[in-house]
C-alpha cells in the first residue's frame, strides 16, 4: 500500500541566520491513524495528556530530522517528569516515523523524568545525548534538547494543523522569537515567507510506518540468552510480544523459529 506522504519544507532566513522547517501535518496524522487502524491498534484509551505528548513528539522529532542537511536516524526516548508512562519515537532517514507509549512502574510518577536522544548517520558512530526534562511538555523537551545538547536555540510551534521549527545557526538573530507564542512564531514565518525573506532549500516527506514483522520479532527473542528465552516461551511455547518501536502486537510460536 502506498504511504500517505506529508511534505516538510526547509527554508533559510539569510538575513537572520536562521533555519526554518514548515509543514502542514494533516497527512502525517492521517498516515498514523491508517497505520493504527490496519494493525488493530489505538491510542484512544490513553489520557489527553498522553495523546498530546504523543502528537507533539512525532511532529517535533520529524521537524528535527528535516532541519538537518544529512539524513540520519533519530531515536527519542522520553519519560516526562512525574509520569508513570514513557514515550519512544523513531525517525528513519527515509522519512518513516513511528512512536509508542509504554506504561511504567507506578513509582515512576514520584521521580523526575529522563530523556535519551540517539542519532546516527550511515557508517558513522552513534551519538547519544542525555538530559533531565524541565517541562512536562514533549514539545518543550525537544526545544530543551537543542538548547542543552546542541548548544543552539530552537523553537517549535504546533497550531491548527501547522507545524514550524526555527533553529539557529551560530550568531543567529532571535529578536522577538525566543519568547514568542506558538501562534506568533507561525505568524512570523508566514510574514517572512510572503515578504520574500525566506529561501526554500529542501523538501522532505515523512509518513507513519514501521519496519517490524514476525521474522524480526523472532530475531529479537533469539538474541536473548537461552535461559531467558526458555522463561519467556514458557511451557506453551507461545509468546505475545510488542514491537518496541511502534507497539504492534505479535503472537509468536516457538516451533516456528526452531524449525
Amino acid at each position: 500500500m502506498d504511504p500517505i506522504l506529508c511534505l516538510y519544507t526547509r527554508y533559510f532566513w539569510s538575513e537572520r541566520k536562521l533555519i526554518l522547517v514548515y509543514a502542514k501535518t494533516e497527512k502525517l496524522f492521517e498516515s498514523m491513524h491508517r497505520y493504527l487502524r490496519l494493525n488493530a491498534m489505538s491510542i484512544c484509551h490513553y489520557s489527553e495528556k498522553q495523546r498530546t505528548a504523543f502528537d507533539e513528539l512525532i511532529v517535533s522529532a520529524s521537524l528535527s530530522a528535516a532541519s538537518q542537511v544529512e539524513r540520519d536516524y533519530w531515536g527519542w526516548t522520553l519519560r516526562l517528569p512525574f509520569a508513570n508512562w514513557g514515550l519512544f519515537c523513531a525517525v528513519d532517514p527515509e522519512g518513516m516515523v513511528c512512536a509508542k507509549i509504554s506504561p511504567l512502574a507506578r513509582e515512576a510518577a514520584d521521580v523526575l523524568g529522563k530523556v535519551a536522544v540517539q542519532r546516527q548517520i550511515a557508517e558513522a558512530p552513534l551519538r547519544q545525548s542525555m538530559l533531565i526534562p524541565d517541562s512536562e511538555s514533549a514539545l518543550l523537551t525537544v526545544e530543551q534538547y537543542y538548547r542543552e545538547s546542541e548548544q543552539l536555540p530552537a523553537r517549535i510551534a504546533m497550531k491548527d494543523g501547522e507545524a514550524l521549527m526555527i533553529l539557529s545557526m551560530p550568531e543567529g538573530d532571535w529578536e522577538g522569537l525566543e519568547t514568542a507564542s506558538q501562534a506568533e512564531l507561525l505568524a512570523a514565518f508566514h510574514e517572512a515567507n510572503e515578504g520574500g525573506s525566506l529561501q526554500k532549500s529542501y523538501e522532505y516527506v515523512f509518513y507513519y510506518d514501521c519496519r517490524c514483522d514476525v521474522k524480526q520479532m523472532h530475531g529479537v527473542v533469539s538474541s536473548l540468552p537461552e535461559a531467558e528465552q526458555d522463561y519467556l516461551w514458557g511451557d506453551e511455547g507461545e509468546l505475545h510480544i510488542e514491537c518496541p518501536r511502534c507497539g504492534k502486537r505479535y503472537n509468536l510460536m516457538r516451533d516456528e523459529i526452531d524449525s
